[in-house]
């Protein structure tokens, strides 16, 4: 994790390994969703919480619904994370569907500003340019990225996913959510490659996980805020791994010179 990465490194590097494919992890790495969630859980809490009520920081917020949907993956989970948010915070309203709703409402009206983080568009024209079968490995559902990249002007005008993207695998596409290495076994099948011939970048210790356990050949962690709860159980596996490793911090630091 000590090499810095470039552009130019990524493409020596790709040659050297004899990978023919990258895989993008969605949420935190190609738009900070991650952090939007964090922001639209406090208000919840604020606004419906006693005012004698401490409201958590951002970092305590995420780390208890990564715990909670860690347990949950039902259908259900979104709501009975709500549930659980009134039980744990003493909410005034009790009525989960109520404030699951509102949440969604606020998280489509924050949404629309979003953009891509820095450097990412650049990066994947690059790559496009250089003929490189690039596939998207997401927990987000078909709706989420419509909601993302269709509905939203901002990313819309910059590039269309399916145009972009050889392979689009949402989560009603597997049976297994993160850290379960199926999203990125199966996505390097329907790129038509093996699993160890492919680049993979994740911003999460799940993701990290579901990279190193489906053998991905050089698995990335592209660093963010939301990725700092997690650093001791992500550079443990890391340190674990079984082949290099590389760390990123924005897609803008590839085009430096």
């Amino acid at each position: 994790m000590q090499v810095k990465l470039t552009w130019k490194k990524i493409l020596e590097l790709i040659r050297s390994l004899k990978l023919k494919a990258i895989i993008f992890d969605m949420d935190g790495v190609i738009i900070d969703t991650i952090r939007l969630w964090n922001v639209v859980d406090r208000w919840v809490i604020k606004t419906f919480a006693s005012k004698d009520t401490r409201v958590p920081d951002l970092v305590t917020i995420q780390k208890d619904r990564d715990a909670f949907m860690d347990v949950h993956k039902d259908p259900n989970a979104y709501t009975e994370y709500v549930e659980f948010l009134i039980e744990k915070y003493h909410l005034t309203c009790t009525d989960a569907v109520r404030i699951r709703k509102e949440k969604w409402e606020l998280f489509g009206k924050l949404q629309a500003s979003l953009d891509f983080n820095p450097g990412f568009v650049k990066f994947v024209n690059a790559i496009k340019a250089e003929g490189i079968p690039i596939a998207l490995a997401t927990s987000s559902t078909q709706q989420q990225l419509n909601d993302l990249f269709k509905n939203n002007p901002i990313t819309s005008s910059q590039l269309v996913l399916e145009d972009t993207f050889d392979i689009i695998l949402r989560r009603e596409d597997v049976k297994q959510s993160k850290p379960d290495k199926e999203i990125y076994v199966e996505a390097a099948k329907r790129l038509g490659v093996k699993s160890e011939e492919c680049l993979g970048f994740e911003d999460s210790y799940e993701g990290i996980r579901a990279l190193l356990d489906a053998g991905i050949g050089m698995p990335v962690l592209f660093y963010n805020e939301c990725s700092e709860p997690y650093m001791d159980r992500i550079n443990e596996a890391l340190n674990n791994a079984k082949t290099d490793t590389y760390k990123l911090e924005s897609f803008e630091d590839l085009f430096e010179t």
